[in-house]
């Protein structure tokens, strides 16, 4: 038996070192990989332990992700689909093995399609099917078809592959991340940090304040002092702003080996629907470049092909006897004061003077009335802004200050509704009691923050986005031109505040001024109709949704999550986007939600909204895809028919990347330009809606349209369901009911319930009739998530067996709307 997993490991080496060399498969490690599929269906019965069949998983997985050229049009790509197709077979013999017994139909149904699909996709596509495949094994798990294969199934899914991106690896403590899963992928970074040889220079590494991320912290320490490397270890939990300024800045002129930051940002440590911590926090692990900016795509894909050799070949083992050097570091005193010195320029303040930024944010915010409220969230942005505070003399209150590792009565350190409800309180409260007023939020790490304006309400992302631009181009112009960028799916009206006249020669335009931005020009991006000039303005930059491809010299950069880039920085720093925003408050002399009116009366008015759904995977997927199927090929004359409107818009431009986003541009009836895109997010298993548009009902209805389609979607997956285990593993992946204000559409409503209870109906059968199987998904539901049992059964579903039970829904209350 040894050779056989001896032929597959060789195989497997030669095949993925000819792929990342960018050269034609091996014909002999192909045909050693044909042979191994046939000499595995040979093997006697009950012959493989788990260890065997997580090697064979593992090996076949790293073939069917790695094997494959960068451009699938190139001269080896049919070859290479061969390989995967080979890959395939093996997939399809390991799970036919006798060892699996009872679980050939789930393998059937629900695996192997997704294997299958993964063969003619290019490597996003293949990672994607791959690890979906892998999370439906966990599942099965917990079934009663999937108990007695519990300890094969957890072997195998430890071997997921480690996917590294630039925005780092993200899993769920004991589900996705294990301890040899994250020596795995802590080795494969040191290893491509010290690719050139020993490493002398000091690594940084900090993490945020989310339970465990010290002790993730200490493993990459002990790990990379094992090897020789000297660390510059945080002292507490510390916000990656203020880790990347001691990088760049307090560390200098010194050489680094960059920043290892152990932070999962704004992802939650407890389950939404629990409301309680289950145990399964989100980890994280990212890498900075010594010069703050994100590692390149091609060192990424090496660190994640090579943790996934690592969880093949090597033992897990602890590391060895230190030998480099640790030194603690806390950059809040040095960090603070450079916050406190970005004030001094001078800038023209609504009195008509000019005078020193600081000294008009401490005498506006240091009156007796002043109130700078902020919630801290529990997280590593503790402490900063209030030694600011003290540096200025601000009249500051604290929400959240507290050490809390699971982040107290908040589902996450995320700085979005439903977590401001506090804060917005708080701010009610004051209002008509103190002014100037103003709430901010921050999330984990302090990368992302948050705006409540002065009537206590939640200023958009795209709205402070569309104030700190107007700022830089205005009283906080540096003097020099620069670009202004965003996000893809960030607000339009950044546009337009680049095309004032007033604005004109102060920003740079983009390179490619003229044509489409880079991501509609990538390979795998489908234009579906109609004209993509429309969806961005022209003088401004649009880069990828997170940040990572920054144009020089900048002025400001932000996307829809918050993030935000200022100048010269190379990362996303929210401490200091917020202390801008303090500034421009006190320049104007308003609040936000003052300011915010101002600047829509000097361009087109605009209403924001977002909406975030989650789904199981097939139907995240299909809400992408069956836009993108609708749309493709329409020419312009057929746009205008009624079956193509969207939320009663007429699409002007749809465009996308399928499993991604789709994104749009429309016409409201008026005649008013609105945008609308879909996008997915990772890790979380969920779609975030961005629409922006002239009038609140119009972003409502075109919310409301993609909500609906989601929930016919979630409708037609509980209608497939072949037994009741599918039914809970769809209801447990909908979003949860404490997440909106009303049953709104796609999440777990009682329409839905009645859905799930109409599949049960048809899936009855004598002495197992609907009530007892809706009782069954009810307790299976509630061991997962409590709160989303009791809002089952809160339809009063199974009274009447013969009858399916939707009661009419209730008034959707939207956020932002008065209750």
């Amino acid at each position: 038996m040894a050779d056989v997993w001896g032929v597959l490991r060789q195989a497997r080496h030669g095949l993925v070192r000819a792929a990342a060399g960018g050269t034609a498969p091996s014909r002999t490690a192909l045909n050693a990989l044909e042979s191994w599929a046939e000499e595995l269906s040979l093997l006697p019965d009950d012959s493989l332990s788990a260890d065997h069949l997580a090697q064979a998983w593992g090996n076949l997985q790293l073939i069917m992700i790695e094997c494959g050229p960068a451009d699938e049009t190139s001269d080896h790509a049919p070859a290479w689909r061969r390989v995967r197709r080979t890959a395939e077979e093996g997939f399809l013999v390991l799970l036919a093995r006798p060892e699996w017994s009872s679980l050939a139909a789930d393998f059937r149904e629900a695996v192997l399609p997704r294997l299958a699909d993964a063969v003619v996709l290019p490597r996003a596509g293949r990672i994607a099917r791959c690890i979906e495949a892998v999370r439906y094994l966990r599942r099965l798990a917990y079934r009663t078809s999937g108990m007695p294969h519990a300890w094969r199934i957890h072997r195998i899914a430890e071997m997921q592959y480690p996917l590294f991106t630039r925005e780092g690896w993200y899993a769920r403590e004991d589900i996705d991340y294990t301890p040899r899963r994250a020596q795995a992928v802590v080795r494969a970074l040191m290893e491509e940090i010290s690719i050139n040889g020993p490493i002398r220079d000091p690594l940084v590494v900090s993490y945020d304040s989310r339970v465990h991320a010290d002790a993730l912290a200490a493993l990459v320490t002990e790990i990379a002092t094992s090897i020789g490397i000297p660390v510059h270890l945080a002292q507490r939990d510390t916000p990656t702003p203020a880790a990347l300024d001691y990088l760049t800045l307090t560390l200098g002129e010194m050489r680094s080996s960059g920043l290892i930051d152990c932070s999962a940002g704004h992802l939650p440590v407890k389950d939404p629907g629990a409301g309680r911590y289950t145990g399964h926090a989100y980890l994280g692990i990212r890498y900075c470049l010594p010069s703050g900016h994100a590692p390149f795509v091609e060192m990424t894909e090496r660190i994640s092909r090579r943790a996934a050799e690592w969880l093949l070949d090597e033992e897990s083992c602890p590391p060895g006897a230190t030998s480099g050097a640790v030194t603690i570091f806390n950059p809040l005193d040095a960090y603070v004061q450079r916050l406190a010195e970005a004030g001094g320029y001078t800038a023209m303040t609504v009195n008509g003077e000019e005078e020193i930024v600081q000294d008009v944010v401490r005498a506006y915010w240091s009156q007796p009335e002043a109130r700078i409220v902020i919630d801290e969230m529990h997280g590593a942005t503790r402490g900063y802004l209030r030694a600011f505070r003290e540096a200025l003399n601000l009249n500051c209150e604290v929400l959240h200050g507290e050490v809390n590792p699971i982040f107290g009565d908040l589902g996450a350190a995320n700085p979005e509704p439903p977590n401001l409800s506090d804060l917005s309180a708080r701010i009610r409260e004051m209002r008509g009691e103190r002014a100037p007023l103003i709430g901010l939020a921050f999330d984990a790490d302090g990368r992302q923050f948050a705006v409540v304006d002065e009537t206590g309400h939640y200023l958009p992302h795209g709205a402070v986005l569309a104030l700190l631009t107007d700022f830089l181009l205005n009283e906080g112009y540096p003097g020099e031109p620069g670009a202004v960028a965003r996000g893809r799916a960030t607000t339009r009206l950044i546009d337009r505040v680049v095309a004032l006249p007033e604005y004109d020669g102060r920003t740079v335009p983009p390179g490619y001024h003229g044509h489409l931005p880079p991501y509609m020009r990538a390979h795998d991006y489908r234009q579906l109709t109609g004209d993509p000039r429309v969806l961005h303005g022209r003088a401004i930059h649009v880069i990828d949704e997170r940040l990572l491809s920054m144009p020089d010299p900048l002025l400001v950069v932000g996307n829809a999550r918050g993030e935000v880039m200022l100048g010269s920085l190379a990362y996303v720093d929210g401490l200091r986007a917020a202390i801008m925003l303090l500034q421009l408050c006190a320049v104007r002399g308003g609040g936000v939600r003052e300011l915010w009116t101002a600047l829509q009366g000097r361009v087109t008015p605009t209403h924001l909204e977002r909406l975030e759904l989650n789904a199981p995977d097939e139907t995240r997927r299909g809400l992408l895809n069956r836009y993108m199927e609708r749309y493709h090929g329409l020419n312009d004359g057929q746009l205008s028919l009624p079956e193509y409107r969207l939320g009663g818009c007429t699409v002007r431009f749809a465009g996308g990347v399928r499993d991604q986003f789709v994104e749009w541009a429309l016409l409201d009836g008026d005649g008013y330009p609105a945008y609308l895109s879909i996008n997915q997010l990772f890790p979380e298993s969920a779609v975030r809606v961005e629409v922006e548009a002239r009038d609140a009902e119009i972003a409502h209805r075109l919310l409301l349209a993609v909500a609906e389609r989601m929930e016919e979607l979630l409708g037609e997956e509980l209608h497939r369901a072949e037994n009741p285990w599918e039914v809970v593993e769809v209801l447990a992946n909908v979003t949860s009911p404490l997440l909106t204000a009303g049953e709104l559409p796609g999440t777990l409503n009682c329409r839905l319930a009645g859905e799930a209870y109409s599949r049960l109906q048809e899936l009855a059968r004598p002495g197992r009739e609907a009530p007892d199987l809706m009782r069954f998904v009810t307790d299976r539901l509630r061991e997962l998530q409590p709160e989303k049992a009791r809002a089952l059964a809160a339809c009063h579903l199974g009274e009447a067996p013969t009858e399916k039970k939707i009661p009419p829904p209730p008034r959707v209350h939207w956020e932002g709307e008065e209750m």
